[in-house]
């Protein structure tokens, strides 16, 4: 899994290119790939 942005410049969405090479939109999740997303994401991992 890796995390991707796409679309035109500018108005490019976050995105999950999964292990079978497909793009998956996550934009319905989150905004973008921010200091809040990484925060909450590194705070769940180190909870678990």
């Amino acid at each position: 899994m890796k995390l991707v942005r796409f679309g035109d410049l500018g108005q490019e969405k976050p995105g999950i290119l999964d292990s079978q090479g497909e793009l998956r939109d996550a934009s319905s999740h989150f905004d973008d790939y921010d200091k809040a997303f990484l925060t909450i994401t590194v705070w769940l991992n180190y909870k678990n």
